[in-house]
């Protein structure tokens, strides 16, 4: 009766761990990989050498560690209808100016345009954010040099989909340059 005990607990130890082992991942995965290609998919399988993607359409992809730019967890929420939106903060800004779908709170962005441009916006809450430029023409002699602030405010009408927006941009070209 001992070894009958001794045996079905040899038994079942045996089988939590093959029915552990087959429990899969889900975390969600964006691979760039050294020639530039970009692939989503959820982690099959890991190693110190390769990783197995499970991609949508190429079905199981393995990819070696060397080939691996970049590789950070996805966002399933940027996935919409089977394809996937990045959250790239540009995408809050036209040429010079805001449009209706601002920074998210907490988020900080600078950019710089041929030297000339130089703004740098954050944004306060998911509907406020305030921007912040100069126009450094001292670097040509000039002895004005433009700075702006840029206020934005938005107002979401339906959730990712439609908003309202309202955007000001204040120059002030009085600042005399002392170069």
């Amino acid at each position: 009766m001992r070894k009958q005990i001794h045996l079905l607990l040899f038994i079942a130890v045996i089988a939590t761990g093959i029915l552990e082992a087959q429990t899969t991942d889900t975390t969600l995965l964006s691979i760039e990989t050294q020639d530039g290609n970009i692939y989503f998919g959820h982690l099959s399988e890991e190693d110190s050498s390769k990783i197995i993607l499970d991609t949508q359409n190429l079905g199981l992809l393995t990819i070696r560690r060397a080939d691996i730019k970049i590789m950070e967890k996805a966002n399933p929420e940027q996935f919409i209808k089977g394809e996937f939106w990045s959250s790239e903060l540009r995408s809050s800004q036209y040429f010079f100016t805001s449009n209706a779908y601002d920074l998210s709170k907490g988020d900080l962005y600078y950019r710089n345009i041929w030297v000339l441009w130089n703004q740098i916006n954050y944004g306060f809450t998911n509907n406020f954010s305030l921007g912040l430029g100069i126009i450094p023409l001292f670097l040509f002699a000039s002895e004005v040099t433009p700075i702006f602030l840029t206020p934005s405010v938005t107002f979401p009408i339906k959730k990712d989909r439609l908003n309202i927006g309202a955007g000001a941009i204040l120059v002030d070209c009085n600042i005399k340059s002392s170069v």
